[in-house]
């Protein structure tokens, strides 16, 4: 719902974690471009939450670029590999960044690394700082929330409308 007698609906949240979203192929356009295409046409706007996996080899910025040709800027990020994030990933230092941070598994990675290289990749791509965040499987580390907010993410999609025993906006700080 939305404060006092404005308009309310749902947003159009858009995670690209998989190859077909992410790159052309023979289906065409990469799914998000696509998706972007469908939401410009109809005069919405979209928020996307891009896995910027460039250890598998199909992290595309072009895509990201194409998004945003089409007004769905600022992007969020979703982790570079897409890993569920249990409770006992390690944070890390937060000085992880690309190229140096390079996980190939869940142990190799960290909270921090998957954050914030994400953030930055997507941002770059972009050409403004990716502002959201949105864990992969809706999995949230104890420790997301302190290290989101010292990358300067403004907005988590990681909970879920169930996830909450209220249906006012919450102040994440």
């Amino acid at each position: 719902t939305a404060p006092n007698s404005r308009l309310s609906g749902p947003p159009a949240k858009h995670d690209i974690d998989a190859t077909e979203s992410a790159r052309s192929g023979p289906w065409g356009a990469a799914g998000a471009t696509q998706m972007a295409s469908v939401l410009h046409g109809r005069g919405a706007i979209g928020s996307f939450f891009f896995t910027t996996d460039y250890v598998s080899g199909w992290w595309d910025p072009a895509t990201v670029r194409s998004v945003c040709a089409l007004g769905m800027c600022p992007v969020g990020g979703h982790s570079v590999r897409h890993f569920a994030s249990p409770a006992s990933q390690p944070v890390g230092d937060c000085s992880e960044r690309f190229p140096g941070y390079v996980p190939t598994t869940l142990a190799e990675s960290t909270l921090c690394g998957e954050a914030r290289v994400s953030l930055m990749l997507a941002g770059e791509a972009a050409g403004s700082a990716a502002v959201a965040w949105r864990s992969p499987f809706l999995d949230v580390h104890p420790r997301l929330f302190d290290v989101l907010s010292e990358q300067g993410v403004r907005v988590d999609s990681s909970f879920a409308v169930g996830d909450f025993k209220t249906n006012l906006p919450l102040d994440l700080a």
